[in-house]
């Protein structure tokens, strides 16, 4: 189950860096180098959609956020 738990990392930075940032799908894939950007697109689709049933994963990504807030810049 590691590699899913890697994708999921993956999946939770893209969907927090669209979520959080103005970056364009092509900058994010960037970041990844070189997703397209339909992946990336496609990938935080799909994680809007496993956050509607996937409680783990929506502890996951609010803790990592909880996180983000107390970064100071």
């Amino acid at each position: 189950m590691v590699k899913r738990q890697r994708g999921d990392i993956k999946n939770i930075a893209i969907y927090l860096i669209k979520r959080h940032t103005g970056a364009t799908n092509n900058e994010i894939g960037a970041l990844f180098g070189g997703v397209s950007y339909s992946a990336v697109s496609k990938t935080y689709q799909r994680m809007l959609e496993r956050l509607q049933t996937d409680r783990d994963l929506r502890k996951k990504i609010e803790r990592a956020e909880s996180s983000m807030s107390n970064v100071k810049g």
